[in-house]
């Protein structure tokens, strides 16, 4: 059989938001180092958010065994939270598959 197969997939994730906390690392008016700490409890919900692009290479070793490599990119489609982060995300999931019968 097929040795080598590949997967795409296109989704979108939502974030909900229950709690906020940020701090502020600046230099102040005197040259002094300030720090400042600002949390926010607003339960905000952020529907898609962003999309999600991925594609799965999966590479067939024995008839049972194969190995699969996932690359992912999440790019955002709006800020989340208070301050309207655009937050973005990449990886790789490697991953092996054992079939029992």
């Amino acid at each position: 059989g097929r040795q080598t197969s590949l997967f795409v997939s296109a989704g979108a994730s939502s974030y909900i938001m229950r709690k906020e906390a940020y701090e502020y690392y600046y230099k102040n008016q005197y040259g002094n180092d300030t720090i400042v700490n600002r949390s926010f409890n607003n339960n905000s919900f952020h529907l898609f958010s962003s999309v999600n692009f991925s594609a799965i290479l999966e590479r067939k070793i024995t008839n049972r065994f194969s190995l699969m490599a996932e690359p992912i990119i999440k790019i955002p489609t709006a800020g989340i939270g208070y301050g309207k982060v655009r937050l973005y995300n990449a990886g790789v999931t490697v991953s092996a598959r054992f079939q029992l019968r």
